[in-house]
């Protein structure tokens, strides 16, 4: 079975699991041959079997979450939060332009499904860690009336900021989309259940102290409490690279940079600076964390693909070559 992988994410014990992003999976028995079922989840063993049990308990949980609260089928789950094996994070959201405050009918935020067919949630969360035990919660989205409210001033004119995008040949293209904010943000760590461990004072205004830092999906968390919130520099270039026996260049798009910041919500810094592939390509996928809070991301050369690493240890801050290079 050709597994999918705009919404996938890899296991400790080397299973797959891919999720439908706004549609059901078909599942094909051959090249040629009809669909012979369909699933919004499928988990798919190291060994390339699919994993019936967990397949049908995610499943199961979904179902029920989507009947108990009327849900419908206009639910859309763009991200994988995190993958424990028995336990799956995906990021609900509601179909909307990403240009407007369109209005929401139902909550958003990222919802915990079980193996045995049970669920958690919602978590109104900007992220979570690799292990689902921690959680961000940002109060300006508990709760539909929240969200509604948040779209609102987050996509009114007044608060979208202009970014300049420079194509190789120096042609623009402007458009406007929300930045962080320019004020401290009181959110919540919590833990299993919503129950809070501690509030945190976030210092977002020093994410645009070298300039304004537009919003961008995929935030995470370590084991440590330490918050990874990725974003986009309002000045970017497109730097286009040979890809040897391929006729067209592979675009990048620079200015993507992930910011990180304290248990205690200090900024600590831009951690990453990454180069990211125009077209097809959801940025969210190309770098991620381990418990320890080390960072790994995708650097594209012409000669292939590496692995970048930075240690959230300061005195080893500097980026450092995993030695993993694939060959094209």
């Amino acid at each position: 079975m050709p597994v999918p992988l705009d919404c996938a994410a890899v296991g400790d014990d080397g299973s797959v699991v891919t999720v439908g992003v706004c549609q059901p999976i078909r599942r094909f028995e051959g090249d040629n041959a009809p669909a012979v079922m369909e699933r919004r989840i499928w988990v798919i063993r190291s060994n390339g079997t699919i994993d019936e049990s967990r397949t049908e308990g995610f499943n199961r949980a979904l179902d029920d979450f989507q009947e108990k609260h009327k849900r419908g089928m206009g639910d859309c789950y763009t991200r994988i939060a995190f993958y424990t094996g028995d336990r799956l994070g995906i990021v609900v959201d509601v179909p909307r332009s990403p240009q407007e405050a369109s209005p929401i009918d139902r909550e958003m935020g990222i919802l915990v499904l079980r193996a045995d067919g049970s669920y958690e949630g919602l978590y109104y969360a900007l992220a979570a860690s690799k292990s689902g035990a921690l959680f961000t919660e940002d109060p300006r989205q508990v709760g539909i009336d929240a969200q509604r409210e948040w779209l609102r001033k987050q996509y009114a004119p007044e608060n979208l900021v202009e970014y300049i995008v420079l194509d190789e040949d120096n042609s623009t293209l402007r458009d406007r989309a929300p930045a962080y904010p320019e004020k401290p943000l009181t959110i919540s760590l919590v833990g299993i259940g919503r129950k809070v461990i501690r509030e945190i004072t976030l210092q977002t205004q020093r994410v645009h102290e070298g300039g304004k830092l537009l919003v961008e999906p995929g935030a995470r968390i370590d084991s440590q409490g330490r918050l990874y919130i990725p974003g986009r520099l309002t000045r970017r270039q497109i730097h286009p690279i040979d890809v040897p026996d391929q006729q067209l260049d592979l675009g990048l798009e620079d200015g993507y940079v992930i910011a990180r910041f304290k248990p205690d919500g200090q900024f600590d810094g831009i951690v990453a600076r990454l180069k990211i592939p125009v077209y097809r390509c959801r940025p969210w996928q190309l770098w991620d964390i381990d418990a320890s809070g080390n960072l790994y991301s995708l650097e594209f050369e012409e000669k292939g693909v590496v692995i970048r690493m930075v240690s959230p240890t300061p005195a080893q801050s500097a980026d450092t070559r995993a030695g993993i290079r694939a060959q094209r």
